[in-house]
């Protein structure tokens, strides 16, 4: 959807439109994945990520749409990159730090691109 909608729509709308449907997506993996899922260890970096998103929304509404497609091709080169060069099986020990800038950057990347998944998945 990502890569599809913003040939039809501009990327913030876009992005909102993912959102939407990525939450009922959740909705239907909380209901079924309810029992295994630890609340604890989700709140900090939710809160965390729903700020980011929010603040980067925010932000997007005032940037040219034009800038925004073009970052959010860097966005994907870099990202396709980090998944080519780095080992899938590797075992990355992060701080508290870089846990906390991984789930800004997935926050901002989700506000502004619909994205932020892949970030996420760093840091669990």
């Amino acid at each position: 959807m990502v890569l599809v909608l913003p040939n039809y729509f501009p990327i913030l709308k876009s992005s909102a439109m993912t959102g939407v449907i990525a939450l009922f997506l959740c909705v239907g993996m909380i209901i079924k994945f309810r029992h295994i899922i630890k609340v604890k260890e989700l709140f900090f970096p939710t809160i965390l990520y729903m700020t980011a998103s929010s603040l980067a929304l925010m932000i997007g509404k005032e940037v040219n749409s034009a800038i925004l497609q073009r970052i959010f091709g860097l966005f994907l080169l870099i990202l396709a990159s980090y998944y080519l060069i780095f080992d899938k099986n590797q075992k990355i020990n992060l701080n508290k730090l870089t846990k906390v800038v991984f789930i800004l950057l997935s926050g901002i990347c989700d506000g502004l691109f619909g994205i932020g998944g892949p970030l996420v998945v760093i840091y669990f």
